[in-house]
């Protein structure tokens, strides 16, 4: 059994993300990997995403001052 780590992310939603949106679009990608998911979230600071039908449930155990998310695989 693996061990289950907290992992700290970035979680953006929108359309339009300024400067960093015009810097990525400069770069050259290096390969491309798509994939379906389907993202539940609650307010209370836990979602679900569902991928390639296996569920990972997390919850958020602390944002630091910058907006960085630790979040926690349950």
């Amino acid at each position: 059994m693996t061990d289950i780590r907290p992992r700290w992310e970035w979680r953006s939603f929108g359309r339009y993300f300024g400067a960093a949106e015009a810097h990525l679009a400069k770069l050259t990608p290096s390969g491309v990997q798509e994939s379906d998911e389907i993202y539940l979230l609650a307010p209370a600071g836990s979602n679900v995403k569902i991928r390639d039908a296996l569920m990972d449930i997390k919850v958020l155990r602390e944002v630091n001052a910058d907006g960085l998310e630790q979040w926690t695989p349950v």
